[in-house]
């Protein structure tokens, strides 16, 4: 009887999933200031236009990192290329 006590303490330790690391952090909340004179579809589309705005700022953040890593990769090359020719 043991066994199946120790086999099952051992899924349950197996499947216990993992929290995220934003788990304690505050969830962002996206509302305008003034929600009353809204109505339903305008605060949908008023959300969906805040949702793309953060959607282009995060993507051109990561153009910029991309282009930096590609740089210095390039640097890179060059400085091998300068060594070994």
């Amino acid at each position: 009887m043991t066994k199946s006590n120790n086999v099952s303490s051992g899924r349950r330790s197996a499947n216990k999933k993992k929290r995220s690391p934003l788990f304690d952090r505050p969830q962002n909340r996206y509302e305008p200031t003034d929600t009353s004179s809204m109505t339903r579809d305008e605060l949908s589309a008023w959300r969906k236009d805040q949702r793309k705005k953060r959607n282009r700022e995060s993507a051109a953040r990561s153009r910029i990192v991309h282009r930096q890593k590609v740089q210095e990769l390039e640097q890179e090359v060059a400085e091998y290329r300068i060594r070994y020719e």
